[in-house]
């Protein structure tokens, strides 16, 4: 399960990244991304990209108790597109959740180790998202997200039996694609990301607690 990631970069370095429209957002770094937080994400109306705030837990558009929004964090590649979770979203409503690093935990014994996963040039990255709008009894919307997993690459493995789906900026145009909803065409994107370009290194217990949004989250504990 990828629950927790990172989001340093600020708006400057997204948009020339990521190329979205729209006015600047005044944002902060989010240095441990958790459960039910607001994260970034970008989504495509017509043939502009945009950025949003959605809230990290996906839940669907026809759910009676948002609570399941705690059970929709991950959607696994290998069922997504059958899930009643996460079918609809699959063909109508993918974005970019940006991160520069999402975090697992090594087991030695009883000890829990947190590492950080990054690219090797610390660039921000875009992990496949699935998004959706719920209403509440009181008419109030909401736009929520969940990431989409898959079998780890060597470096992942190591630690963890998962990890996102990372898109290479070459296939985030299909991703986003509003008018492609056969997911068959999408399918493919859906693999583990090449490790040689990436690095893995232990950080601050700090970031063990959801509540711990400080600098130290992410702090290295190797030279």
């Amino acid at each position: 399960m990828c629950s927790r990631f990172s989001r340093v970069s600020l708006i400057d370095v997204l948009r020339k990244r990521f190329l979205f429209e729209g006015p600047d957002i005044d944002l902060l770094p989010d240095y441990n991304i958790a459960p039910t937080d607001l994260a970034c994400v970008v989504v495509q109306e017509g043939d502009k990209r945009f950025l949003k705030r959605m809230m990290f837990g996906l839940i669907p558009h026809w759910a009676k108790d948002p609570k399941i929004g705690l059970h929709c964090l991950n959607a696994r590649a290998e069922t997504v597109a059958e899930k009643p979770s996460f079918r609809d979203s699959f063909k109508n409503k993918r974005c970019l959740v940006l991160t520069d690093g999402f975090f697992e935990w090594a087991r030695e014994g009883k000890k829990k180790t947190p590492y950080r996963v990054m690219m090797k040039d610390h660039a921000p990255y875009a992990m496949a998202g699935l998004w959706d709008r719920w209403k509440r009894p009181d008419g109030k919307e909401f736009e929520t997200f969940s990431i989409v997993t898959t079998e780890p690459n060597q470096l992942v493995a190591t630690i963890h039996d998962r990890m996102p789906v990372i898109l290479g900026q070459e296939n985030e145009n299909l991703w986003l694609a509003p008018y492609v909803n056969d997911t068959k065409t999408v399918m493919p994107l859906l693999k583990s990301y090449a490790p040689d370009v990436m690095e893995m290194v232990a950080v601050s217990s700090a970031m063990n607690s959801s509540k711990n949004k400080s600098a130290e989250c992410i702090q290295s504990l190797q030279p």
